[in-house]
């Protein structure tokens, strides 16, 4: 997926635990895309899920604005 103006493509990760517990981490993804900052592309982002956002499958859409932080 490709992200198109200030938008960023994130991907929810699945973590399971040593019990088999599978949990999704709401507010942290993946980056898969990123025309506005492309350094973060394939970095952990967390972003404001209270903002304008949209999913599709196991992709998140948000705007620039409100990716938070970058997991180094």
């Amino acid at each position: 997926m490709k992200a198109v103006g200030d938008w960023v493509v994130l991907k929810t990760e699945e973590e399971v635990s040593g019990s088999g517990i599978v949990s999704i981490n709401d507010n942290i993804c993946l980056v898969v895309d990123c025309n506005y900052e492309t350094s973060i592309i394939g970095k952990r982002a967390i972003y404001n899920a209270s903002g304008n956002h949209f999913t599709y499958n196991e992709y998140i859409i948000v705007q620039w604005k409100d990716i938070m932080a970058v997991v180094e």
